[in-house]
């Protein structure tokens, strides 16, 4: 969310998330190590669950400054929005 006021930098926009079921799998470690993350969530999770992957974006959320952050403390969530097969 962007406060009211702030300027994004070019380049960026807001975009509002559909409301929905997501699914969501904590990622901790390294960024290089994403991939396999969501490959395990999509590959793995997904198909045994019961759900399709919905209607709007998958996305990510970096939980922790990886300025201030060891590389393999690092938290990320990944969420993807889910409908009933």
């Amino acid at each position: 969310m962007v406060r009211d006021g702030v300027e994004l930098p070019s380049g960026l926009s807001e975009v509002t998330l559909p409301a929905g079921r997501y699914a969501k799998a904590s990622h901790r470690g390294a960024y290089s190590a994403l991939g396999d993350a969501w490959a395990r969530l999509m590959g793995e999770w997904l198909p045994r669950s019961g759900f399709r992957v919905g209607a709007g974006p998958s996305y990510e959320v970096y939980v922790t400054d990886p300025r201030t952050t060891a590389t393999e403390d690092l938290v990320t969530d990944l969420y993807v929005p889910l409908t009933a097969t």
